[in-house]
């Protein structure tokens, strides 16, 4: 190759190797210091009021403000893209975990934000506390779902709110109630709790 290269043109002074070093390698531009990558479109997708995408079985998160609004997924071979109005919205590292989330912080609304740093562990051991009744209850928000999982983390919160303003019996009565009915949502909680006080200040007057 070298002996090609160096050879002198027929019809032109120099050889192919001068006339690179003469007129070309200033020109050239520097190779990209990361590797090119391909990504490869896939469907659009509405986000949902979890504010997370399901690709392969598992969650990724985007910007909680695009809730309502459509995404465009591009795949690599290691990584997840979305975009929004032609710009990248969010970026995670693919995972093979099933039904896990990769939650960014700054995709969290303030108030979900508050409660990433409670665990499951925590929840349980608080639910215990509490009352046989609460710790079903809080076991069963968790029911095929994984404890990443940003949406299980507010509504368990939200419990211990309703538990710190009405008193762990009420709630715990409450939480009863709500798993005989086999029925362990916030809503339902929240309004036998307030129809119970509501009864008892009934039979006050």
């Amino acid at each position: 190759m070298d002996e090609f290269n160096n050879k002198a043109f027929a019809k032109f002074e120099g050889s192919r190797r001068s006339w690179f070093e003469e007129n070309e390698r200033e020109v050239l531009s520097a190779l990209p210091d990361e590797e090119f990558v391909v990504w490869s479109v896939r469907k659009p997708r509405k986000v949902d009021k979890t504010y997370h995408i399901l690709y392969e079985g598992h969650y990724y998160s985007v910007p909680h403000q695009l809730i309502g609004k459509t995404v465009l997924q591009l795949v690599s071979d290691v990584a997840i893209r979305f975009s929004y109005d032609n710009e990248t919205v969010a970026e995670h590292l693919l995972s093979n975990t099933q039904n896990a989330f990769s939650t960014t912080p700054t995709h969290m609304p303030s108030t979900h934000r508050a409660y990433a740093s409670l665990n499951k562990r925590e929840l349980h051991d608080w639910a215990v506390s509490v009352g046989p009744a609460t710790t079903s209850l809080i076991d069963a928000q968790y029911d095929g779902l994984s404890e990443t999982a940003p949406n299980v983390k507010s509504r368990c919160a939200k419990f211990k709110k309703l538990a710190e303003k009405w008193g762990n019996i009420a709630f715990e009565n409450a939480a009863s109630v709500a798993m005989r009915r086999s029925s362990p949502s916030l809503r339902l909680v929240s309004a036998i709790i307030k129809s119970e006080a509501g009864s008892s200040r009934g039979e006050q007057l």
